[in-house]
């Protein structure tokens, strides 16, 4: 920190000292001055206890306790010259006590610091008027993760490495450095964040949560996949089991499909069993179809091809896209209502899956090759 010195056109830089070179004690003086400044964190901040101790069991304490604008709890440990290498284990230790308290005993721990202070406000009243609020059926204090704030004036490496983890891990929690500077005979205070740095410290909370969620998303993807690989596996036993050879030569695969051509029968088209999300399908899928023009003739069979299926199916041309396909899906299936898909896509319920699928691929494979043969042999429909 610097002073401007304007007759000189010049800066003056200030002496840093330290607390214990100026006779500054922990909690006779930092305490009090965050207390009755909590603004020099940053943020609004309700100071609603001192030197809080009455946890279950123990008789530590705590330096500050606080409420910030969102109604959640903040711990403010503080330290002097030298944040020590446990301040971290120390500050999350005295979160996880706080984390039990309910509204009610918040409001009875703020009141006995008004009371202890002569203040003769009603802690209630005072809490609603800091958070803005006139409905007491909406005061609910402390329901998400209490917060941490330190402050001291050097942190060890122990220390704001296990901060630098715990913020990507997403708890919320900041450093700030408070320095003593003496010029002339006035000394004054500098109190800065430093863990995260302020101007950064959205981009890396989103940052944080991006990542969170990406492992998360990445731990759910694996999961499917595992499942779906022993799925298919089983399934291709129980196809075999009903006399198909059809899947006996396909790889099985993590993916949510399996499927064998047909182009000994009809040019560039093969039958698959799909597992999507919302719902399982049998499909007859037409795989370079750009000109739509085994669509168009496997579609002249339409009322044929469904009369003999015995349902309506899904016809899907696919405009502007290689491929097109008809299709027969679960959701659609009056036997299949009661089924949330994915959701409920677990082991003890794929029998009613591979009975699904395997039943209407008998009828839909019935009723679609006769047709599909027919096509195959007007060579001039399928340019072959």
């Amino acid at each position: 920190m610097y002073k401007i010195n304007k007759s000189t056109n010049s800066i003056e830089k200030l002496k840093e000292s330290s607390f214990s070179a100026l006779s500054f004690k922990e909690t006779e003086n930092l305490e009090v001055w965050i207390a009755k400044n909590p603004e020099s964190l940053g943020e609004e901040l309700l100071i609603i206890q001192r030197q809080y101790s009455e946890f279950d069991g123990t008789a530590e304490r705590l330096d500050l306790l606080a409420l910030d604008k969102e109604s959640n709890l903040v711990v403010i440990e503080n330290k002097l010259d030298d944040s020590g290498k446990d301040v971290v284990g120390q500050a999350i230790k005295y979160a996880a006590y706080c984390s039990r308290n309910t509204t009610e005993e918040i409001i009875k721990i703020y009141q006995e610091y008004l009371d202890s202070n002569n203040n003769g406000e009603d802690a209630k009243s005072s809490i609603m008027e800091f958070l803005q609020t006139e409905d007491e059926d909406e005061l609910i204090l402390s329901e998400n993760e209490v917060r941490i704030i330190l402050v001291a004036n050097k942190y060890r490496p122990e220390a704001t490495s296990t901060v630098l983890w715990l913020l990507k891990q997403g708890h919320k929690i900041k450093c700030f450095k408070a320095t003593p500077i003496v010029f002339e005979e006035h000394e004054f205070l500098n109190i800065e964040q430093i863990i995260p740095q302020p101007d950064t410290q959205g981009y890396m909370i989103s940052l944080y949560e991006k990542e969170r969620e990406n492992v998360k998303k990445s731990d759910a993807v694996k999961e499917k996949e595992v499942r779906l690989l022993k799925f298919w596996t089983q399934f291709k036993q129980a196809f075999s089991d009903r006399g198909h050879q059809h899947l006996d030569e396909v790889t099985i695969s993590r993916k949510p499909y399996i499927g064998f051509s047909t182009t000994s029968v009809l040019t560039k088209s093969s039958f698959g069993f799909v597992v999507g999300t919302t719902a399982s399908r049998l499909e007859l899928y037409f795989i370079l179809d750009e000109d739509k023009r085994l669509y168009d003739e496997m579609k002249k069979h339409k009322i044929q091809l469904e009369d003999s299926f015995g349902e309506e199916l899904d016809w899907m041309r696919l405009e502007g896209k290689k491929p097109s396909k008809i299709t027969i899906e679960t959701k659609d299936n009056e036997d299949w209502a009661q089924f949330e898909h994915w959701e409920n896509f677990h082991e003890e319920n794929w029998s009613q899956h591979f009975d699904w699928f395997i039943n209407k691929f008998e009828k839909f494979y019935d009723a679609a090759i006769p047709i599909m043969k027919k096509v195959q042999s007007n060579r001039k429909v399928i340019g072959s």
